[in-house]
């Protein structure tokens, strides 16, 4: 029986520039990589449905790739979101929320939001060890995209 582990983060960013860059940056799903550097694959499934797979993860016995599909929906002004696509035969199911809002006339402040459901193959006795590696990996990808969004010159 595998480990569920349910994850829940949030991160927040103050950028100095536009909403409006930032946003069009957020929903150019060429980006994806950009900001999740330890994607191993990134495959397009349809218009705005994507299969990411990570590199793998290996802590002290377990041995874990992280693997979901997204569909990449925005409301055109500063809610961006990867749902989770129903079906998808994969390990996660992932929602990943990004809110983008104006901090005066050129700054803007994002708002990360991740809910996640992870299945780990371990045995029972490593359930523990598997739900602290999980998060932490999350976690750190978290991390990186706020760090690898802060970096970005949104030429």
């Amino acid at each position: 029986m595998p480990a569920i582990v349910d994850v829940k983060a949030e991160r927040k960013l103050n950028l100095k520039f536009s909403r409006t860059k930032v946003f069009n940056f957020l929903t150019n799903s060429e980006n994806i990589g950009k900001l999740f550097p330890k994607i191993e694959s990134k495959t397009k499934l349809g218009e705005e449905v994507w299969r990411l797979k990570f590199k793998s993860v290996v802590v002290s016995g377990v041995n874990h790739e992280i693997e979901f599909v997204i569909d990449i929906t925005h409301d055109k002004t500063s809610n961006i979101k990867w749902s989770p696509k129903e079906g998808s035969n994969t390990n996660s199911k992932v929602l990943i929320v990004w809110v983008v809002s104006e901090n005066g006339i050129s700054d803007s402040i994002v708002t990360l939001e991740l809910r996640g459901r992870y299945e780990v193959p371990v045995p029972r006795l490593m359930q523990r060890l598997a739900e602290t590696v999980i998060k932490d990996e999350v976690n750190d990808h978290l991390n990186t995209a706020i760090e690898q969004l802060n970096l970005t010159t949104f030429g």
